[in-house]
């Protein structure tokens, strides 16, 4: 019931080859949309694959997005585990969510999805704006060893995991330096350079340590800064 709604049509052309299969796919979704209103940010999705004893592999793949977004790259499905290597261009990041707010993005995503790990890397960037981040997800545990944001001489970075399983303990540390939040989303306009650190965790009932230090930061057109501990 929480799964993005969409309305799919999938039409397959395939035929046996050797001992397996080869052939074409495409797929359309009638009801495109950003994900926080439930809907899925894609239009069409078309490749070709060939499927050889335990090997599946997807030499072309082509996705379109809402607002002229595409995706172009190939993939393999392999000892248990799907990769894929996608061009990215002009992304627009209010298509995927609607509170957010990037420039037409370009660049690169790759991942490889499988049923012990899975990994993401993302590096978008367009008008003097960039997006690196990666993400993990093994033995239990979700893991961000790096996620950098960067508009103009704005940035963020920050790194963190959680367990999955037991007290779902947490870690999560950042630091924004000349951050303006209505760069990225709608949000107020400020400049905050800030060091933030958090630990704690989920279960039995959410327990949290965090402490912030803020230095020559603005919001409001008012001078702000302090430090604080709140648990």
């Amino acid at each position: 019931p929480g799964a993005p709604q969409a309305r799919l049509t999938v039409v397959a052309d395939v035929q046996p080859q050797g001992e397996g299969i080869i052939g074409s796919f495409g797929l359309t979704n009638h009801r495109p949309g950003a994900l926080d209103q439930q809907r899925l940010p894609l239009e069409t999705l078309a490749g070709t694959l060939e499927w050889q004893g335990s090997v599946a592999r997807f030499a072309s793949l082509h996705a379109t997005l809402p607002g002229s977004g595409e995706l172009d790259g190939h993939g393999a499905w392999q000892n248990g585990a799907l990769t894929l290597d996608l061009a990215v261009r002009r992304l627009q990041a209010a298509k995927i969510a609607t509170m957010l707010r990037s420039p037409a993005l370009n660049g690169q995503i790759s991942s490889a999805v499988g049923g012990e790990r899975q990994n993401l890397n993302v590096d978008l960037s367009g008008a003097g704006f960039r997006l690196r981040a990666e993400a993990i997800h093994a033995a239990g545990r979700v893991t961000l060893p790096q996620l950098r944001l960067e508009s103009g001489d704005a940035r963020l970075t920050a790194q963190g995991e959680i367990a999955l399983d037991g007290e779902r303990r947490f870690t999560a540390e950042g630091e924004l330096q000349r951050f303006d939040p209505s760069r990225f989303g709608q949000l107020p306009a400020a400049q905050i350079n800030a060091r933030l650190k958090a630990d704690g965790k989920r279960a039995p009932q959410p327990v949290a340590e965090a402490s912030f230090v803020l230095q020559d930061s603005r919001l409001a057109g008012q001078p702000l800064s302090g430090e604080g501990r709140v648990s």
